[in-house]
């Protein structure tokens, strides 16, 4: 059974595992997110349909990182957006 720390107070050590699990997924996110990568498209790949799942991937994973460092309140630059979008 999971630990709902929403339910109840946290003692300190509790506190401690919350903040150094938040500074993983901050360091997750910084070795993740690629602005460039953001503004991938399908153009991008054309005639390269061997590339095209990786960078389809790679994009997914560079926005889900931008979204969550947005909701960590982190400071990273906007990403790049492709013309058309």
């Amino acid at each position: 059974m999971q630990n709902n720390f929403l339910n109840r107070p946290c003692n300190e050590d509790e506190i401690f595992q919350l903040i150094a699990q938040v500074q993983k997924i901050k360091e997750l996110i910084l070795t993740t997110y690629d602005k460039r990568i953001c503004e991938y498209t399908p153009e991008r790949s054309f005639g390269n349909y061997d590339d095209v799942f990786n960078d389809g991937y790679e994009c997914g994973q560079s926005w889900l990182a931008y979204a969550i460092s947005q909701i960590l309140n982190m400071d990273l630059p906007e990403p790049e957006l492709p013309d058309d979008f």
